[in-house]
């Protein structure tokens, strides 16, 4: 089922809330998946009350959510089963130190979806936390933008943020033409994947960007470890 203006009539679930992607943000999100012919598979970084919105709204799609805590991943997959919403999945995901473009990245392992050959169209980014993986969310689109189908919709939140705002810019670097920006508000961004990406040759502007994310990652993978074990990971 596609998003069609007017079928959204309000959200059954608090999107607003603390961590949320908001609900306005949402609807940017998803309204520009009417630009697609279909949509079967879902990617989601970062579980929440958005993965139980994006299973009632998509009904007949399936819909993977990726999630580095295991208390939250285990509140997502209870509140998915106490609504009765079997096309979405919550995956535990512990995050990884994981090589990408020439870079160290703190993020998902892409291994997680190791079995599952499905090609997905659309993609939301509201994870890892920034607070302990500050360059994990860029990371996730070099984890999984082979996973993606050309044309499909990638959704990143708190795109009010300066290093989500870099983080765009890199994906730039990188991808080039293989992305393009289709809506942004001030707080979220919307891109598609327009052609399948090729091996990228060595870029002189990603040299400190390389050297700055080992070291950002590897503090990172600290923080991460000593929150995770208290169980108090903030998203």
């Amino acid at each position: 089922m596609i998003w069609r203006s007017g079928m959204f009539k309000k959200n059954d679930w608090d999107l607003d809330g603390p961590w949320g992607i908001g609900k306005e943000d949402y609807m940017t999100f998803i309204s520009n998946s009417g630009s697609l012919s279909s949509v079967e598979n879902i990617l989601e970084l970062g579980s929440g009350n958005s993965t139980c919105q994006l299973a009632k709204d998509f009904p007949n799609t399936k819909i993977i959510s990726l999630e580095s805590s295991s208390i939250y991943a285990q509140e997502s997959e209870e509140l998915l089963l106490s609504n009765s919403l079997h096309n979405a999945v919550v995956l535990f995901s512990p995050l990884r130190l994981l090589y990408f473009k020439r870079g160290l990245f703190l993020t998902y392992s892409p291994s997680v979806l190791q079995g599952k050959s499905c090609r997905f169209d659309l993609m939301l980014i509201d994870g890892p936390p920034e607070n302990s993986c500050p360059r994990g969310r860029e990371a996730g689109l070099y984890a999984f933008f082979n996973r993606l189908s050309v044309g499909s919709i990638i959704g990143l939140d708190d795109y009010h943020r300066e290093r989500a705002r870099r983080t765009v810019a890199n994906w730039f670097i990188i991808f080039g033409s293989a992305i393009e920006i289709v809506d942004e508000t001030k707080s979220f961004v919307v891109l598609r994947k327009t052609k399948e990406y090729p091996e990228n040759l060595f870029n002189l502007n990603m040299l400190f960007s390389t050297y700055s994310s080992t070291v950002i990652s590897l503090l990172g993978l600290f923080k991460y470890r000593f929150v995770s074990t208290k169980k108090s990971l903030i998203r």
